[in-house]
């Protein structure tokens, strides 16, 4: 019965290992801005749904590539797409906030998650077959 309860426990946890990431990731941004004196974001339930596609989407790719998100995840925001995306891959055996480090400390990708102008923003994370965790997060104003 225990080896039951311990394959239950080991499913659990290879199941909701990236959503661990993806909090980690979440919350990295926010205090880097909070540290830069930036308003924090604000969960936006609108991209919630179309950052967890998209963050499907580039697992199932294997690849971080910006140009499918219009043709296959495009999200419009009233009518303005979103404004700015971050994609971002890890294997599990690296701390849980390596891709939020990653996009504060590469140059482009700080444009984005500590742009003053971005208010509001949502993320999705997956892990894909290669057993990497893969993260999408999108801003807007």
């Amino acid at each position: 019965m225990w080896r039951v309860g311990v394959l239950l426990i080991g499913f659990l946890a290879l199941i909701t290992a990236p959503f661990g990431y993806c909090a980690a990731s979440w919350a990295y941004v926010q205090t880097q801005r909070e540290a830069a004196g930036i308003q924090s974001l604000e969960w936006d339930t609108a991209l919630a749904d179309s950052a967890q596609t998209r963050a499907e989407e580039i697992a199932r790719l294997e690849a971080l590539d910006h140009s499918g998100a219009a043709a296959t995840s495009a999200v419009f925001y009233g009518d303005r797409p979103y404004v700015c995306e971050i994609l971002g891959t890890q294997p599990t055996t690296t701390q849980d906030y390596a891709i939020g480090y990653g996009w504060v400390t590469s140059p482009a990708h700080r444009d984005c998650a500590l742009g003053a102008n971005y208010r509001r923003a949502a993320m999705g994370v997956t892990m894909g077959k290669d057993g990497w965790v893969y993260e999408a997060m999108w801003l807007t104003e």
